[in-house]
């Protein structure tokens, strides 16, 4: 067994552990620790150059050490925030292993925080992290995932009504990955009143950017295509894969079973916007990859959007005896459970892996 697939089994001993023996009020706050502790564990005190790009910001990295203050602003990297970043903890002469752990820190216990808070099934959440491949993502995006997590806090600000506070965690994200700035449109739509006649119309925003997704990728492509951030056209317009599939449900049963026009709930609010922006964005990923990479700003947030919807599924179209429903949420729950891990192990097979992440070692298999 690799690391990883030892991971995932770790994290059903603990969940088997909390649900059914040590049962408490605390017990889902445990669960949550642990399994985030694990997860830094083998993310923080990893090798450096485990990870597709990490030779490539061992490098930048390593220049950046060598900077005056003045050069934070005045050098070709495009990512001021980053660099900012870099240049602050490299002053505390930390080398480019224990920068990662930093990272690592940081990036779990805001993901940690999140769940805690917004999660209705912590441990679908974790296990949705780790099989849809965010986990192996944040081992080789490190600027994307650094303002992935950014914009979680943003989220979480913006939902507590703090909209300055998230504006300015929102824009230190997009310096230090500038395609964070698409995020930006969540703002807009939250402003925006709930009804079913905005509602109709983002709908059908979604399925008219399906039917004209190559023109529109294409000119979106064309426009940025010297940018570093675009790749070029791949030429695969058929299918737009699973991802798109897996939001167009969640929406549909969030609208079905509870119509955000319906209610004041702020947070179904806010996941039916970033639900139906994430779907017209991923509708463009079979024209570029470049529309994939930027769907993780929106896509991520299914960690705590899935387990939401779900565990709401008994509202105002359905309604199931209470005793009833918690049998089959529980049987849902572990149905998706197990889909997603069947779906996940395969990916971590050595001879399957392609993300960089295996062979894993730690730091001091290395050193």
């Amino acid at each position: 067994m690799n690391i990883f697939q030892i991971n995932v089994l770790l994290i059903f001993l603990y969940a088997i552990f909390f649900k059914f023996v040590w049962i408490s009020e605390k017990s889902e706050i445990w669960l949550n620790r642990i399994i985030a502790s694990q997860l830094f564990f083998i993310l923080g005190f990893r090798y450096q150059f485990v990870g597709t790009d990490t030779s490539n910001y061992f490098e930048t990295y390593n220049n950046i050490v060598n900077f005056g203050f003045g050069d934070i602003v005045h050098n070709s990297y495009q990512d001021k925030g980053y660099v900012f970043i870099q240049w602050v903890i490299s002053r505390f002469q930390v080398d480019f292993q224990f920068f990662l752990t930093i990272l690592a820190f940081f990036n779990i216990v805001i993901l940690a925080f999140v769940i805690e808070k917004y999660s209705q099934n912590v441990f679908l959440s974790w296990i949705l992290f780790l099989s849809l491949d965010f986990y192996g993502f944040y081992f080789n995006g490190i600027r994307q995932a650094l303002a992935m997590t950014l914009l979680f806090l943003s989220f979480h600000f913006l939902y507590e009504k703090k909209i300055k506070t998230s504006l300015l965690i929102y824009f230190f994200a997009v310096t230090i990955h500038f395609t964070a700035i698409i995020f930006g449109i969540i703002f807009i739509l939250y402003k925006i009143q709930i009804n079913f006649n905005n509602i109709f119309v983002l709908l059908l925003s979604l399925i008219t950017m399906y039917f004209f997704r190559i023109d529109i990728a294409e000119i979106f492509v064309n426009s940025f295509k010297e940018g570093r951030y675009l790749d070029e056209i791949s030429g695969s317009v058929g299918n737009v894969g699973t991802t798109f599939l897996i939001i167009c449900i969640c929406i549909f049963i969030n609208l079905y079973t509870n119509p955000p026009w319906k209610g004041e709930n702020q947070l179904n609010k806010l996941y039916t916007c970033i639900l139906v922006v994430a779907a017209i964005v991923q509708s463009l990923s079979a024209i570029s990859y470049i529309f994939t990479r930027l769907n993780h700003y929106f896509f991520v947030f299914i960690i705590i959007c899935f387990p939401y919807i779900l565990s709401n599924i008994n509202g105002r179209k359905l309604k199931f005896p209470e005793s009833q429903w918690k049998i089959l949420y529980k049987l849902l729950s572990l149905l998706l459970i197990i889909i997603c891990v069947v779906y996940y192990i395969p990916k971590i097979e050595p001879e399957n892996s392609n993300n960089g992440i295996l062979p894993y070692y730690f730091m001091w298999e290395r050193s």
